[in-house]
């Protein structure tokens, strides 16, 4: 099935049974989700597609966090 973005749909059963033919459409830089009782659990894109660890791909979607040493001080006091 193919979804309205124009990704490629398996159930899990059906991504198994196929799952040579499913890596060869990520490898052509398909998405394909696989569904459970036909909702998406997980979405399978060619790794070089991911961003960098720590690259944003969308500065409007980013938020800036606090520096680590905040982040850190924060989360310590939590604990306490």
């Amino acid at each position: 099935m193919i979804t309205p973005e124009g990704h490629h749909r398996y159930s899990i059963v059906e991504a198994r049974r196929n799952f040579s033919a499913v890596i060869r459409e990520v490898e052509a830089g398909r998405t394909v989700e696989i569904s459970r009782h036909g909702v998406p659990v997980v979405a399978m894109v060619r790794i070089d597609s991911l961003p960098a660890p720590g690259e944003v791909r969308d500065r409007d979607q980013a938020e800036p966090g606090p520096p680590p040493e905040e982040a850190r001080a924060r989360d310590e006091s939590r604990r306490e």
